[in-house]
Protein backbone atom coordinates (compact mmCIF):
# COMPACT_ATOMS: atom_id res chain seq x y z
CA UNK A 1 0.00 0.00 0.00
CA UNK A 2 1.75 3.47 -1.00
CA UNK A 3 2.62 5.80 2.04
CA UNK A 4 0.38 8.77 2.85
CA UNK A 5 1.01 12.01 1.31
CA UNK A 6 -1.81 14.06 1.90
CA UNK A 7 -0.14 17.30 3.26
CA UNK A 8 0.15 18.34 6.89
CA UNK A 9 -2.01 21.82 6.88
CA UNK A 10 -3.39 22.54 10.69
CA UNK A 11 -6.36 24.52 10.71
CA UNK A 12 -5.04 26.79 13.08
CA UNK A 13 -2.09 27.98 11.22
CA UNK A 14 -1.35 30.10 7.66
CA UNK A 15 1.20 27.08 7.12
CA UNK A 16 2.38 25.95 3.51
CA UNK A 17 0.98 22.45 2.94
CA UNK A 18 3.68 19.72 3.31
CA UNK A 19 3.36 16.12 2.89
CA UNK A 20 4.93 14.04 5.64
CA UNK A 21 7.22 12.14 2.80
CA UNK A 22 8.76 15.65 2.46
CA UNK A 23 9.42 16.13 6.25
CA UNK A 24 10.94 12.79 6.33
CA UNK A 25 12.95 13.72 3.18
CA UNK A 26 14.32 17.04 4.62
CA UNK A 27 15.15 15.43 7.82
CA UNK A 28 17.23 12.50 6.30
CA UNK A 29 19.07 15.05 4.12
CA UNK A 30 19.41 17.54 7.61
CA UNK A 31 21.29 14.14 9.24
CA UNK A 32 23.33 13.17 6.94
CA UNK A 33 24.25 16.50 6.16
CA UNK A 34 28.52 16.21 6.98
CA UNK A 35 28.27 20.31 7.88
CA UNK A 36 25.74 19.40 10.31
CA UNK A 37 27.75 16.93 11.94
CA UNK A 38 30.62 19.49 12.52
CA UNK A 39 28.34 21.18 14.28
CA UNK A 40 27.40 18.74 16.79
CA UNK A 41 30.72 17.80 16.95
CA UNK A 42 32.13 21.56 17.65
CA UNK A 43 29.60 21.60 20.71
CA UNK A 44 29.48 17.66 22.30
CA UNK A 45 33.33 17.21 22.26
CA UNK A 46 34.34 16.51 25.45
CA UNK A 47 36.54 18.61 27.68
CA UNK A 48 37.69 18.81 31.23
CA UNK A 49 35.35 21.40 32.14
CA UNK A 50 32.24 19.48 30.78
CA UNK A 51 33.27 16.36 32.39
CA UNK A 52 33.73 17.57 35.88
CA UNK A 53 30.01 19.70 35.31
CA UNK A 54 31.85 22.94 36.09
CA UNK A 55 31.05 24.94 33.08
CA UNK A 56 29.17 27.65 34.72
CA UNK A 57 30.50 27.30 38.60
CA UNK A 58 32.19 30.74 39.02
CA UNK A 59 34.56 30.29 41.62
CA UNK A 60 36.38 27.93 38.85
CA UNK A 61 36.21 30.16 36.32
CA UNK A 62 37.76 32.82 38.65
CA UNK A 63 40.37 30.08 39.74
CA UNK A 64 41.12 29.40 35.99
CA UNK A 65 41.11 33.02 34.67
CA UNK A 66 43.66 33.86 37.62
CA UNK A 67 46.11 31.36 36.90
CA UNK A 68 45.67 32.54 32.93
CA UNK A 69 46.60 35.97 33.55
CA UNK A 70 49.76 35.22 35.94
CA UNK A 71 51.27 33.43 33.15
CA UNK A 72 54.71 34.89 31.43
CA UNK A 73 53.80 37.97 33.43
CA UNK A 74 57.32 39.94 32.73
CA UNK A 75 56.95 39.28 29.10
CA UNK A 76 56.06 42.64 27.00
CA UNK A 77 52.94 40.07 25.76
CA UNK A 78 51.58 38.87 28.48
CA UNK A 79 47.85 38.20 29.10
CA UNK A 80 48.40 40.88 31.94
CA UNK A 81 50.10 43.50 30.05
CA UNK A 82 46.70 42.77 27.81
CA UNK A 83 44.63 43.23 30.39
CA UNK A 84 45.41 46.33 31.58
CA UNK A 85 45.42 47.85 27.75
CA UNK A 86 41.79 46.52 27.75
CA UNK A 87 40.85 48.04 31.18
CA UNK A 88 42.65 51.59 30.13
CA UNK A 89 40.54 51.14 26.41
CA UNK A 90 37.23 50.51 28.36
CA UNK A 91 37.41 53.09 31.63
CA UNK A 92 35.15 55.60 30.50
CA UNK A 93 34.90 57.15 33.42
CA UNK A 94 38.62 57.96 33.81
CA UNK A 95 38.81 55.59 36.85
CA UNK A 96 42.53 54.96 35.68
CA UNK A 97 45.55 57.47 36.59
CA UNK A 98 47.21 58.95 33.30
CA UNK A 99 50.41 57.69 34.30
CA UNK A 100 49.32 53.86 33.59
CA UNK A 101 47.94 55.00 30.51
CA UNK A 102 50.48 56.54 29.59
CA UNK A 103 53.15 53.67 30.38
CA UNK A 104 50.54 51.64 28.64
CA UNK A 105 50.53 53.66 25.76
CA UNK A 106 54.39 54.36 25.61
CA UNK A 107 55.52 50.94 26.55
CA UNK A 108 57.69 51.71 29.39
CA UNK A 109 55.68 50.12 32.43
CA UNK A 110 57.10 46.94 33.65
CA UNK A 111 55.44 44.12 35.62
CA UNK A 112 58.43 42.69 37.98
CA UNK A 113 56.16 40.37 40.22
CA UNK A 114 52.85 39.52 39.92
CA UNK A 115 50.49 37.59 43.03
CA UNK A 116 46.81 36.54 41.62
CA UNK A 117 44.81 35.28 43.87
CA UNK A 118 41.21 33.46 43.53
CA UNK A 119 38.73 33.96 46.58
CA UNK A 120 40.63 36.19 48.80
CA UNK A 121 38.83 36.76 51.80
CA UNK A 122 38.17 40.16 52.23
CA UNK A 123 39.02 39.98 56.35
CA UNK A 124 42.23 39.12 55.48
CA UNK A 125 43.41 42.76 54.48
CA UNK A 126 41.31 44.97 55.57
CA UNK A 127 39.21 46.46 58.87
CA UNK A 128 36.40 44.60 57.73
CA UNK A 129 35.19 41.11 59.39
CA UNK A 130 33.07 39.88 56.74
CA UNK A 131 34.53 36.75 55.31
CA UNK A 132 32.91 38.28 51.90
CA UNK A 133 35.52 37.16 48.64
CA UNK A 134 37.29 38.88 45.92
CA UNK A 135 36.84 36.94 43.23
CA UNK A 136 40.39 37.75 41.74
CA UNK A 137 43.16 39.99 43.72
CA UNK A 138 46.30 40.88 41.34
CA UNK A 139 49.20 42.89 42.94
CA UNK A 140 51.79 43.57 40.53
CA UNK A 141 55.01 45.40 41.66
CA UNK A 142 56.15 47.48 38.63
CA UNK A 143 58.22 49.98 37.53
CA UNK A 144 57.91 52.70 34.37
CA UNK A 145 54.56 54.47 35.42
CA UNK A 146 55.48 57.33 37.49
CA UNK A 147 55.31 57.40 41.31
CA UNK A 148 53.36 54.36 41.68
CA UNK A 149 55.37 50.86 42.49
CA UNK A 150 52.18 48.88 42.77
CA UNK A 151 48.70 48.05 41.26
CA UNK A 152 46.13 46.18 42.90
CA UNK A 153 43.56 44.63 40.62
CA UNK A 154 40.32 44.01 42.06
CA UNK A 155 38.15 41.67 39.60
CA UNK A 156 34.50 40.74 40.80
CA UNK A 157 33.26 38.56 38.59
CA UNK A 158 29.89 36.83 37.47
CA UNK A 159 28.98 34.29 34.93
CA UNK A 160 25.25 33.78 35.49
CA UNK A 161 24.51 35.38 38.65
CA UNK A 162 24.35 39.67 39.25
CA UNK A 163 25.76 41.80 41.78
CA UNK A 164 24.39 41.18 44.95
CA UNK A 165 22.52 44.09 47.03
CA UNK A 166 22.73 45.00 50.64
CA UNK A 167 23.34 42.98 53.48
CA UNK A 168 20.10 41.30 55.18
CA UNK A 169 19.69 41.68 58.58
CA UNK A 170 20.49 38.02 58.99
CA UNK A 171 24.10 38.51 57.53
CA UNK A 172 24.60 41.10 59.69
CA UNK A 173 24.34 38.76 62.53
CA UNK A 174 27.38 37.03 61.40
CA UNK A 175 29.66 39.56 63.27
CA UNK A 176 28.89 41.08 66.60
CA UNK A 177 28.87 44.27 67.81
CA UNK A 178 29.85 45.92 64.31
CA UNK A 179 31.95 49.20 64.27
CA UNK A 180 30.45 51.94 62.15
CA UNK A 181 32.70 51.03 59.40
CA UNK A 182 30.96 47.68 59.41
CA UNK A 183 27.22 49.46 59.69
CA UNK A 184 28.21 51.39 56.64
CA UNK A 185 29.46 48.13 54.98
CA UNK A 186 26.42 46.53 55.30
CA UNK A 187 24.41 48.99 53.45
CA UNK A 188 26.12 48.96 50.29
CA UNK A 189 25.59 47.04 47.18
CA UNK A 190 28.32 44.61 46.57
CA UNK A 191 30.54 46.24 44.43
CA UNK A 192 30.47 49.08 46.82
CA UNK A 193 31.13 47.05 49.45
CA UNK A 194 34.65 45.88 47.44
CA UNK A 195 35.29 49.69 46.69
CA UNK A 196 34.42 50.71 50.21
CA UNK A 197 36.60 47.82 52.00
CA UNK A 198 39.70 47.39 49.67
CA UNK A 199 39.94 51.38 49.47
CA UNK A 200 38.77 53.03 52.61
CA UNK A 201 39.11 50.78 55.07
CA UNK A 202 42.60 48.82 54.55
CA UNK A 203 44.49 47.37 56.80
CA UNK A 204 47.23 49.99 57.95
CA UNK A 205 50.49 48.57 55.89
CA UNK A 206 48.49 50.12 52.52
CA UNK A 207 49.72 53.22 50.63
CA UNK A 208 47.67 54.73 48.73
CA UNK A 209 50.13 57.31 47.10
CA UNK A 210 52.58 54.52 45.79
CA UNK A 211 50.50 51.84 44.85
CA UNK A 212 47.58 51.92 41.89
CA UNK A 213 43.99 50.16 42.38
CA UNK A 214 41.82 49.26 39.69
CA UNK A 215 38.33 47.89 40.40
CA UNK A 216 36.93 45.56 37.60
CA UNK A 217 33.64 44.13 36.96
CA UNK A 218 33.97 41.13 34.48
CA UNK A 219 30.42 40.15 33.78
CA UNK A 220 29.16 38.20 30.04
CA UNK A 221 25.62 40.79 30.32
CA UNK A 222 25.76 44.17 28.32
CA UNK A 223 23.06 45.41 30.04
CA UNK A 224 24.81 43.95 34.17
CA UNK A 225 26.03 46.98 35.10
CA UNK A 226 28.14 47.60 38.45
CA UNK A 227 26.39 49.86 40.87
CA UNK A 228 30.19 51.52 41.89
CA UNK A 229 31.03 53.75 39.16
CA UNK A 230 35.23 53.04 40.22
CA UNK A 231 34.06 49.44 38.91
CA UNK A 232 35.47 49.22 34.60
CA UNK A 233 33.27 47.29 33.28
CA UNK A 234 34.14 44.35 30.32
CA UNK A 235 32.50 41.14 29.40
CA UNK A 236 33.92 37.89 28.55
CA UNK A 237 33.68 38.57 25.28
CA UNK A 238 36.31 41.53 26.11
CA UNK A 239 38.69 38.56 27.25
CA UNK A 240 37.73 36.58 23.69
CA UNK A 241 38.54 39.02 21.26
CA UNK A 242 41.65 40.90 22.96
CA UNK A 243 43.13 38.38 25.02
CA UNK A 244 42.73 34.56 24.52
CA UNK A 245 42.49 34.77 20.56
CA UNK A 246 46.22 36.82 20.64
CA UNK A 247 47.60 34.19 23.15
CA UNK A 248 46.02 31.01 21.36
CA UNK A 249 48.04 32.57 17.81
CA UNK A 250 51.01 33.51 19.96
CA UNK A 251 54.49 32.00 18.84
CA UNK A 252 56.42 30.48 21.37
CA UNK A 253 53.53 29.73 24.01
CA UNK A 254 53.39 26.38 25.62
CA UNK A 255 51.02 23.86 23.58
CA UNK A 256 49.57 22.92 27.01
CA UNK A 257 48.73 26.20 27.87
CA UNK A 258 47.11 26.87 24.46
CA UNK A 259 45.57 23.73 24.52
CA UNK A 260 43.81 24.60 28.42
CA UNK A 261 42.70 28.32 26.96
CA UNK A 262 41.13 26.73 23.68
CA UNK A 263 38.98 24.31 25.87
CA UNK A 264 38.06 27.22 28.17
CA UNK A 265 37.07 29.22 25.27
CA UNK A 266 35.14 26.51 23.96
CA UNK A 267 32.96 26.31 27.54
CA UNK A 268 32.52 29.96 27.12
CA UNK A 269 30.00 29.29 24.37
CA UNK A 270 28.21 26.09 24.81
CA UNK A 271 24.67 26.63 24.19
CA UNK A 272 23.86 23.17 26.28
CA UNK A 273 23.67 25.80 29.28
CA UNK A 274 21.30 28.88 30.69
CA UNK A 275 23.78 31.52 29.21
CA UNK A 276 26.26 31.83 26.42
CA UNK A 277 29.29 34.12 28.12
CA UNK A 278 30.77 34.76 24.51
CA UNK A 279 31.35 33.56 20.98
CA UNK A 280 34.34 32.63 18.97
CA UNK A 281 35.25 33.36 15.46
CA UNK A 282 34.99 29.71 14.46
CA UNK A 283 31.58 29.28 16.10
CA UNK A 284 29.71 31.85 13.81
CA UNK A 285 31.27 31.02 10.87
CA UNK A 286 29.86 27.13 11.09
CA UNK A 287 26.61 28.69 12.82
CA UNK A 288 26.29 31.23 10.54
CA UNK A 289 25.91 28.38 7.61
CA UNK A 290 24.70 25.67 9.64
CA UNK A 291 21.32 28.47 10.07
CA UNK A 292 21.36 29.56 6.13
CA UNK A 293 21.58 26.04 5.06
CA UNK A 294 18.63 24.88 7.51
CA UNK A 295 16.00 27.77 7.82
CA UNK A 296 12.92 26.04 6.26
CA UNK A 297 13.23 22.91 8.48
CA UNK A 298 13.70 24.85 11.87
CA UNK A 299 10.58 26.71 10.40
CA UNK A 300 8.77 24.21 10.21
CA UNK A 301 9.88 22.42 13.63
CA UNK A 302 8.94 25.88 15.24
CA UNK A 303 5.72 26.38 13.03
CA UNK A 304 4.35 22.57 14.04
CA UNK A 305 5.89 23.30 17.47
CA UNK A 306 3.42 26.32 18.22
CA UNK A 307 0.38 24.50 16.97
CA UNK A 308 1.01 21.35 19.60
CA UNK A 309 1.74 24.13 21.86
CA UNK A 310 -1.75 25.80 21.36
CA UNK A 311 -3.52 22.95 21.08
CA UNK A 312 -2.26 21.48 24.54
CA UNK A 313 -3.02 25.05 26.50
CA UNK A 314 0.87 25.42 26.82
CA UNK A 315 0.29 29.42 26.53
CA UNK A 316 4.41 30.33 27.67
CA UNK A 317 5.97 27.80 25.34
CA UNK A 318 2.98 29.05 22.53
CA UNK A 319 4.21 32.92 23.16
CA UNK A 320 8.36 32.02 23.42
CA UNK A 321 7.98 29.84 19.80
CA UNK A 322 5.81 32.34 18.52
CA UNK A 323 8.93 35.30 19.39
CA UNK A 324 11.03 33.10 17.90
CA UNK A 325 9.17 32.98 14.89
CA UNK A 326 8.84 36.48 14.36
CA UNK A 327 12.50 36.56 14.89
CA UNK A 328 13.31 34.48 11.90
CA UNK A 329 10.81 36.07 9.66
CA UNK A 330 12.68 39.79 11.33
CA UNK A 331 15.62 38.07 10.03
CA UNK A 332 14.67 36.91 6.85
CA UNK A 333 13.14 40.09 5.68
CA UNK A 334 16.18 42.24 6.70
CA UNK A 335 18.44 39.79 4.28
CA UNK A 336 16.02 40.16 1.56
CA UNK A 337 16.17 43.64 1.71
CA UNK A 338 20.03 44.12 1.95
CA UNK A 339 20.95 45.54 -1.60
CA UNK A 340 23.15 44.11 -4.18
CA UNK A 341 25.79 46.11 -6.29
CA UNK A 342 27.63 46.29 -9.37
CA UNK A 343 31.08 48.67 -8.87
CA UNK A 344 32.40 49.47 -12.22
CA UNK A 345 35.91 51.18 -11.79
CA UNK A 346 37.42 51.85 -15.36
CA UNK A 347 34.98 49.76 -17.05
CA UNK A 348 35.60 46.73 -15.68
CA UNK A 349 32.15 45.45 -13.62
CA UNK A 350 32.31 43.68 -10.31
CA UNK A 351 28.95 42.22 -8.78
CA UNK A 352 28.78 41.99 -5.10
CA UNK A 353 25.64 39.96 -3.63
CA UNK A 354 24.30 41.57 -0.55
CA UNK A 355 27.62 42.42 1.03
CA UNK A 356 28.51 44.33 4.16
CA UNK A 357 28.08 47.75 3.27
CA UNK A 358 32.06 48.52 3.97
CA UNK A 359 33.17 45.86 1.36
CA UNK A 360 32.17 47.95 -1.35
CA UNK A 361 33.45 51.07 0.07
CA UNK A 362 36.50 49.62 0.88
CA UNK A 363 36.61 48.66 -2.99
CA UNK A 364 36.26 51.39 -4.05
CA UNK A 365 38.76 53.75 -1.75
CA UNK A 366 41.14 51.19 -2.52
CA UNK A 367 40.88 51.85 -6.31
CA UNK A 368 41.04 55.60 -6.07
CA UNK A 369 44.27 55.53 -4.08
CA UNK A 370 45.75 53.19 -6.19
CA UNK A 371 44.78 54.25 -9.89
CA UNK A 372 43.47 57.28 -9.28
CA UNK A 373 46.88 58.89 -6.45
CA UNK A 374 43.95 59.94 -4.12
CA UNK A 375 45.83 60.35 -0.22
CA UNK A 376 44.19 59.71 3.26
CA UNK A 377 43.65 63.26 3.16
CA UNK A 378 41.98 63.49 -0.36
CA UNK A 379 39.36 60.77 0.70
CA UNK A 380 38.22 62.00 3.82
CA UNK A 381 38.02 65.45 2.69
CA UNK A 382 35.76 64.53 -0.25
CA UNK A 383 34.02 62.11 1.94
CA UNK A 384 33.18 63.79 4.84
CA UNK A 385 29.50 64.19 4.68
CA UNK A 386 29.46 60.49 4.79
CA UNK A 387 31.71 60.05 8.08
CA UNK A 388 34.48 61.88 9.60
CA UNK A 389 37.31 60.19 9.23
CA UNK A 390 36.47 57.79 6.60
CA UNK A 391 39.83 56.42 6.59
CA UNK A 392 42.18 56.21 8.80
CA UNK A 393 46.25 55.48 8.74
CA UNK A 394 48.00 52.35 10.25
CA UNK A 395 49.33 54.49 12.98
CA UNK A 396 45.66 56.01 13.68
CA UNK A 397 44.58 52.77 13.78
CA UNK A 398 46.92 51.40 16.41
CA UNK A 399 45.87 54.48 18.56
CA UNK A 400 42.42 53.93 18.86
CA UNK A 401 40.58 52.19 21.70
CA UNK A 402 40.29 48.58 21.51
CA UNK A 403 36.48 48.39 21.72
CA UNK A 404 36.86 50.34 18.62
CA UNK A 405 38.86 48.22 16.71
CA UNK A 406 36.48 46.21 15.42
CA UNK A 407 34.48 49.42 13.61
CA UNK A 408 37.68 49.43 11.21
CA UNK A 409 38.53 47.75 8.28
CA UNK A 410 41.75 46.72 6.38
CA UNK A 411 40.82 48.50 2.89
CA UNK A 412 42.81 45.42 1.28
CA UNK A 413 45.74 43.29 1.80
CA UNK A 414 48.75 45.54 0.49
CA UNK A 415 47.42 48.60 2.00
CA UNK A 416 47.60 49.51 5.06
CA UNK A 417 44.90 51.89 5.62
CA UNK A 418 41.64 51.39 7.44
CA UNK A 419 38.12 52.13 6.66
CA UNK A 420 34.80 52.67 8.95
CA UNK A 421 32.87 49.90 8.61
CA UNK A 422 29.72 52.01 9.88
CA UNK A 423 27.35 52.24 7.42
CA UNK A 424 23.58 52.51 7.09
CA UNK A 425 21.73 52.11 4.03
CA UNK A 426 17.78 52.59 4.69
CA UNK A 427 16.27 54.93 6.71
CA UNK A 428 14.99 53.53 10.34
CA UNK A 429 14.03 54.78 13.56
CA UNK A 430 17.12 54.86 14.82
CA UNK A 431 18.36 56.09 11.52
CA UNK A 432 17.43 58.86 10.43
CA UNK A 433 19.89 59.95 7.62
CA UNK A 434 21.83 56.89 5.95
CA UNK A 435 25.25 57.57 4.99
CA UNK A 436 25.56 54.61 2.12
CA UNK A 437 23.46 56.73 -0.48
CA UNK A 438 25.66 59.69 0.30
CA UNK A 439 28.88 57.55 -0.65
CA UNK A 440 27.39 56.31 -3.95
CA UNK A 441 26.76 59.72 -4.49
CA UNK A 442 30.02 61.37 -3.87
CA UNK A 443 31.85 58.32 -5.84
CA UNK A 444 29.23 58.38 -8.95
CA UNK A 445 30.51 61.62 -9.45
CA UNK A 446 34.43 60.60 -9.92
CA UNK A 447 35.53 59.72 -13.36
CA UNK A 448 35.76 55.89 -14.14
CA UNK A 449 33.65 55.09 -11.05
CA UNK A 450 30.03 53.50 -11.22
CA UNK A 451 28.42 52.33 -7.82
CA UNK A 452 24.63 50.95 -8.81
CA UNK A 453 21.82 48.57 -7.07
CA UNK A 454 20.99 45.52 -9.01
CA UNK A 455 17.47 45.19 -8.96
CA UNK A 456 16.67 42.20 -7.19
CA UNK A 457 14.25 39.51 -9.26
CA UNK A 458 10.87 38.67 -7.30
CA UNK A 459 8.40 36.36 -7.65
CA UNK A 460 5.87 38.83 -9.01
CA UNK A 461 8.65 40.07 -11.82
CA UNK A 462 9.62 36.23 -12.38
CA UNK A 463 5.78 35.65 -13.56
CA UNK A 464 5.84 38.98 -16.22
Amino acid sequence: MAEQTTPITPQTTDIDPISLREIRKRVIKYNLDPKNTAVREYYDKDNIWKTLKIGRNENRHSAFLAWFLGLDYKSENAPLYRLLALLASNDSNGNIDNSLVNAIALQTLKIKKATLESEKVINSFTKIRYPDRIDIFITCEIEGCGGFNKIEIIIENKVESSEGGRKTKKEKTKVSNLTSEEEEYCGLYQTERYYYACHDCRNTDFDSKKTMQIFVYLAPKEEDEPHCDKFIKISYQDLVDHIFDPFIISKGVNDNAKNAVAEYMRILCNPNYKSILATMKEEKELLEDFYDRNIDLFKRAIQIKKIVADENGDVELAKTLAAQEESIQETEKSERSKPSFTITLDNQATQLRKPLLWQPAAMIISFLMQNRGFTKDHINSRFKEVRKPLILSEDEWQNIPEKDITRWKKISDDQDYYITSQYAYYETKTVKDPNFPKFMKIANEIEGVKIEVIKEQTAETEEN
